[in-house]
Formats: structure tokens, sequence, C-alpha cells
């Protein structure tokens, strides 16, 4: 057989633009305000018992701290409500895409031939309001190399069953 690598005219491959991707759950903002204020009160406690403990921290030192960490709050739940936005996926029969980004955007796709499994992740905030998170592994790592946070808790389950049915083809 002789080897051919013939030149592809690339406005004849088809665009993901012109498909419908389905957008994260809305609720998921509130886990991603929880996780801001959470990341901010670890990084609040130390300054605060320094403050307390050394009297020698001037007030206006205080100050400033005290509206960087309301500013840092109050930048995340603003981003949230931006971000959460131009978070979407797409099933399709071979492969799972998912996009992401507000400045840098970022598509992913894994075809379902390279995935090994698949989980359905749930913190404690999470299970409270019916979401999950899929984390899709390929061969060669231990990390997942697609987690899509924000899914209904069902609708990831099917998900999850979808992609294990279709790895049985590939076997």
């Amino acid at each position: 057989m002789l080897f051919k690598n013939e030149s592809i005219d690339i406005n004849s491959l088809p665009s993901i633009d012109l498909e419908k991707f389905t957008p994260i759950e809305k609720r998921y903002r509130i886990i991603m305000v929880i996780n801001s204020i959470i990341s901010a009160t670890i990084i609040t406690i130390p300054i605060i018992l320094v403050s307390i403990f050394n009297a020698e921290v001037p007030l206006y030192v205080r100050y400033a701290l005290s509206a960087v960490l309301l500013t840092y709050i109050i930048f995340n739940i603003f981003w949230s409500r931006i971000s959460i936005q131009y978070k979407s996926y797409l099933l399709r029969s071979n492969d799972i895409l998912f996009k992401k980004g507000v400045i840098w955007k970022k598509t992913t796709a894994i075809p379902f031939n390279r995935i090994q499994h698949v989980e359905v992740k749930q913190s404690a905030i999470a299970k409270q309001l019916n979401l999950s998170k899929i984390v899709i592994f390929t061969a060669g790592g231990n990390t997942g190399d697609l987690a899509i946070s924000g899914l209904n808790d069902q609708t990831a389950n099917k998900i999850r069953e979808f992609i294990m049915g279709k790895l049985k083809d590939y076997v």
C-alpha cells in the first residue's frame, strides 16, 4: 500500500460553532461563590491573627488588607456570574466536547475510543444542590483529562452511562 498524505481544504471541515452546546447548570454559581468565600476566609484568618497578636500592625494596613479581601470576594462573585455563561458541553456520537473561558477560550474534545473510564463526583455542597462533576480519564494519566462541573446529578449519570456504553463498541 502506497502512503498518501493529501491536502485538505480547510473550508470543507465541519464547524463546531454550528453545534448546539448545552450550558452547565446556573446553580453551580453558588458553589463557585462558596469556594471563593472559603478561600478568602483561609487567607483572612492568618491576617486577623497577626493583627490581633501584633499591635505594631498599623490600622491603615488592616484597613487596606480588609479592602483587598473584600474586593477579592466581590470580584469572584462577579466573575462567577460571567464565567458560568461560557461553560458548556456537547455530547456527540463519537466524542464529548467542553468549552470554557471568558478571556482565554478553550475547547477540549475527547474521542470515546481514547477513554479509559468515567467517574461522577459530588461534593457535600454539590449534593445539596443536586449537582455533580463528571471526570473523564484517558490512557496515560492518573488525573482526569476532562472534568465538567455543574451538571445536574441525573444528567451526569446519564452521560457516564452513555459513554460507558460507547466504550463497549471499542473493546
